[in-house]
């Protein structure tokens, strides 16, 4: 049965949502409100753009999991980049203290689309590095039978990008 993928893009309020709203010079006014998976990162390229050109090369399937508050920006996104709107499950939050988390949401996908099998959860809004490949990890989990749980450990130089 083929594998289907989950990106989660639910959270309400980050360190950098504080930042670009405390910031007085008005460089990054526009960016208010807008989700971190969201954010130009490269060439008009965002986060969620980059994970999007992957998985979707490598998934029968792949949904997305919103909170209701950030929804209306998510469902523009899907319209424009060929994502199936109908695969954005909105959580129905609207507050980070009525925040679900990850194993809820992914519970809400897989009760609401009544998948079943194999499934990779990825954080839509986590960067990931220049030449990374999702078939590689989907090819080492078909190989061996279990959990695989994939993270990436930063070197201190990294740190302070």
């Amino acid at each position: 049965e083929p594998m289907i993928c989950i990106l989660l893009v639910a959270g309400h309020t980050s360190i950098l949502d504080e930042e670009i709203q405390s910031d007085t010079s008005g460089k990054y006014s526009h960016l208010v409100g807008v989700p971190k998976a969201l954010l130009p990162i490269t060439e008009g390229q965002t986060i969620l753009g980059l994970w999007w050109t992957e998985v979707r090369r490598e998934f029968h399937e792949v949904y997305m999991v919103s909170n209701a508050d950030k929804f209306k920006y998510f469902d523009r996104w899907a319209t424009a980049n060929d994502f199936p709107t109908d695969n954005i499950i909105n959580d129905g939050t609207t507050t980070p203290e009525a925040e679900i988390g990850a194993v809820a949401a992914v519970e809400l996908v897989m009760r609401t689309k009544r998948v079943d099998g194999d499934v990779a959860v990825i954080s839509g809004d986590m960067l990931f590095s220049e030449g990374f490949d999702i078939s590689g990890i989907t090819r080492f989990f078909n190989a061996h039978d279990g959990e695989m749980a994939i993270y990436y450990e930063m070197q201190s130089q990294e740190e302070k990008k």
